[in-house]
């Protein structure tokens, strides 16, 4: 992570030079957000579907953190009141201003950094001694940091160190909180010296109580004392630091905790008195666990329980310098149980503003098997730039075809804040047809980053009927009909420390085939009556018979013509008076 996403404040680089001197320090162990621990990493995202259009296409999100989630946020403190509060022992007040003074940083960074976002932060404080106070779950302002500040450095008023009791109120604090749904949205910090040597007795929930071993020492082997860091030497000898926290946590959990709590436990009680109660007797101090190693057992057991939520905790070691000087089992205690990692307030700050950062990428197989019905089936990735949309809040960002199969989104001198490169063929590493969504910037969890993109069913069914069953975010696990047959998300932390890779669920789609229409047949024509028969036509007269050629002159009407000539004939002399006019 680039050292400007945060910026750096004068108190912090004080706190870094204090950080020299081993129990001047302030140790910081973190999971399962940090290295040895990145395998259990459960990140916020989901990946949702709409059911299939007309053209057999869905759009598919992916969207990290979850689309589906509220922007809330529960940090809960677990302070050790030798940690934060002024009022200690002769060992001197400690670190205890700079820690409030860190915590106070920290809240108000955060508070600024989701100021424009609409998102929330819910911080709640625990402080434990030998009772257990609490400032309850309050949305993160401008004032919250000084609030916490002031409540650190109220002291509870019952003696003694039941870290146990502790861890129990901050899991129940987040337990309890119903409005943060997602448990990679739920933080616990925890900061104690580790010199715990008391217990609450689980089987009363609803009742708190102070558990310890008393025990005696080799000066008065059979006069009991009461419980405190000192049976941790009596059982094994002054500044005694197991070579193997798991080895120690073997043998307790391998049944001589549970012994010693069955046989020997008194109730705590500075004011009483033990004369009358149980106690271990200096000859068989190597038969029972001590009253240190059993309270350490409990506040491991917690802590676990913790982290098997899914919620993201943290170790911070620290305490009175000498009081940790005289029992470096502390601090030891402490760095094992957060897994041998050191971060500081800095780191613990980006994890609860960044769900992941540069250099985290999803792979996106797409979908091909077959359907509820047997029948084969094949997504396609739609190679389209219009097709593709990526969103950073509310932001929708620049899109630009590099080349055929790549496209950029956001673009920066440097390249692309994110890129997506589509591989039809598949590669030798991913076999099948994918792309490959890189993940060039830090993604906050409160400003959400989603990729929409378009798939294609190639070889839909033309037999009427339903195919598939739509669950569009993939929530009730139905198995037909796939968009993609995976998509996986290989985060990288704020440390650029790789996690394990994750899943993102599965989402099925469904279509429906018509019955074809029927079309009805054409009713029969009615047959048509007969045609009556033609009437016959009477036979047509015979034309008269051809005139010879040349008996007529060839104008003038022929009859009278006749006639005329048949008078000149008989006249005889009116011949040649005819001929003339003719002439």
């Amino acid at each position: 992570m680039k050292t400007n996403l945060f910026r750096k404040k004068g108190l912090i680089r004080a706190f870094t030079a204090v950080m020299t001197s081993v129990f001047l320090a302030m140790v910081f162990v973190a999971t399962p957000a940090m290295g040895a621990t990145a395998d259990i990493w459960n990140i916020s995202k989901s990946k949702t579907a709409t059911n299939l259009d007309e053209n057999y296409e869905s759009q598919v999100t992916l969207s990290l953190p979850s689309a589906e989630e509220e922007l809330v946020s529960d940090i809960v403190f677990v302070m050790d009141e030798s940690s934060c509060n002024d009022q200690q022992g002769s060992g001197g007040p400690g670190n205890a201003p700079l820690i409030r003074a860190k915590v106070t940083a920290m809240l108000n960074d955060l508070n600024e950094s989701i100021a424009k976002s609409g998102a929330t932060i819910q911080v709640g404080v625990v402080q434990f001694r030998g009772e257990v106070t609490t400032f309850p779950l309050t949305e993160l302002d401008a004032s919250t940091g000084e609030k916490v500040a002031n409540f650190m450095n109220t002291r509870p008023t019952v003696g003694g160190s039941n870290m146990s009791a502790g861890l129990n109120a901050g899991k129940a604090m987040l337990d309890n909180d119903t409005r943060v749904k997602e448990p990679s949205r739920k933080y616990l910090i925890v900061v104690s010296d580790g010199l715990t040597y008391i217990w609450d007795d689980e089987d009363t929930k609803d009742v708190y109580e102070n558990y310890g071993v008393n025990f005696a020492n080799g000066d008065a082997p059979n006069k009991p004392m009461l419980a405190s860091p000192d049976g941790w030497d009596v059982r094994y000898y002054n500044g005694y630091t197991p070579d193997d926290w798991n080895e120690w946590y073997a043998e307790m959990n391998g049944g001589l905790a549970k012994k010693t709590i069955d046989e020997k436990p008194s109730t705590y009680d500075r004011d009483a008195d033990i004369s009358g109660d149980k106690f271990v007797h200096y000859g068989e101090k190597d038969n029972y666990a001590s009253t240190v190693d059993v309270a350490l057992y409990k506040s491991y057991q917690v802590y676990q329980s913790i982290k098997a939520e899914g919620y993201n905790a943290y170790v911070v070691c620290e305490g009175v310098p000498g009081e940790m000087a005289s029992f470096p089992y502390g601090p030891s205690f402490m760095k094992w149980m957060g897994g041998e990692n050191t971060v500081d307030f800095d780191d613990i700050q980006k994890d609860v503003y960044y769900l992941l950062d540069s250099g985290s990428k999803v792979v996106d197989v797409m979908g091909k098997g077959t359907d509820d019905k047997g029948n084969a089936y094949d997504f396609d990735f739609v190679n389209d730039v219009e097709k593709l949309e990526l969103e950073v809040g509310d932001q929708v960002l620049d899109r630009v075809k590099i080349d055929e199969n790549t496209y950029g989104f956001g673009k920066t001198d440097n390249g692309f804040r994110f890129k997506v490169t589509y591989c039809p063929e598949g590669t030798p590493e991913v076999p099948g047809e994918h792309f490959v969504w890189e993940i060039n910037e830090a993604v906050s969890n409160f400003d959400p980053v989603a990729l929409t993109y378009t798939v294609k069913l190639m070889n839909p069914q033309t037999k009427a009927g339903t195919y598939g069953e739509y669950d569009a975010n993939g929530a009730a696990g139905k198995s037909a009909l796939y968009t993609n047959d995976s998509a996986t998300l290989y985060p990288v932390d704020t440390n650029q420390t790789p996690g394990a890779a994750e899943d993102f669920a599965k989402p099925t789609v469904s279509y429906t085939v018509a019955e074809a229409p029927v079309v009805p047949e054409e009713p029969a024509k009615p047959e048509q009556p007969e045609k009556p028969a033609k009437p016959e036509q009477p036979e047509k007269p015979a034309k008269p018979t051809k005139k010879p050629s040349g008996t007529l002159p060839q104008t003038g009407d022929a009859v009278m013509a006749a006639v005329v000539l048949t008078g000149l004939v008989g006249a005889g002399a009116g011949v040649a008076y005819v001929s003339r006019r003719r002439a």
